[in-house]
């Protein structure tokens, strides 16, 4: 599930959020108000770092993510979002704000922080999400492992009557989605990877 930003200073409108991060590349993408169809990701021409151009909040950016390379010595992670907009001030009511005239996304190892066994395994372990034609495929819902039966499971609204169509993208990314190898499959059909 998403990870809430702290409004960390009114003035500037700057949401931070701290996070211990396993070693190695990790990516991310902010959403505004939780909501997959207000991404805020870099621009896929300018690549992925802090200097990177932001785009968004829409519902064009699935595919890009920033990438932090996370360091052994200083894995806790503080990232920053600043905001400027024309001619309002900041309230504390998110969701009736404007639309932003400038982004800045940026990010800066703190210290470091021992993981425990459980956490490193579950931060290793790939993620699942659901997509379906119940929302038009707009929202992603994260799917949980079940240690008793050693697989992935996912609950969605559906209606009582009628057919569904859902696919399942690993780590969340819509270029690595997976799906049956016809057009449509039943419990039976066998799944592929695919964009």
């Amino acid at each position: 599930q998403p990870e809430e930003m702290n409004l960390d200073d009114e003035a500037i409108g700057r949401f931070s959020i701290k996070a211990a991060m396993s070693t190695g590349k990790q990516r991310f993408q902010i959403l505004r108000n939780r909501d997959w169809r207000q991404i805020i990701y870099p621009d896929p021409g300018s690549g992925d770092d802090q200097d990177a151009t932001v785009k968004g909040p829409d519902g064009t950016g699935h595919a890009s993510c920033w990438s932090i390379e996370v360091q052994p010595s200083r894995n806790v992670i503080m990232i920053d979002l600043e905001l400027w907009e024309e001619d309002q001030s900041f309230s504390d009511d998110r969701k009736s704000r404007s639309a932003v005239s400038k982004m800045k996304v940026s990010w800066r190892s703190i210290r470091k922080q021992e993981l425990s066994e459980q956490e490193v395994f579950e931060r290793s372990r790939p993620s699942f999400y659901l997509v379906g034609s119940w929302d038009c495929f707009m929202r992603r819902t994260k799917m949980r492992f079940d240690g008793l039966r050693q697989c992935y499971v996912g609950r969605v609204p559906v209606p009582v009557k009628g057919c569904e169509f859902f696919q399942i993208l690993s780590n969340g990314d819509w270029n690595s989605i997976l799906h049956p190898g016809k057009h449509e499959g039943g419990m039976d059909a066998s799944a592929q990877r695919g964009g």
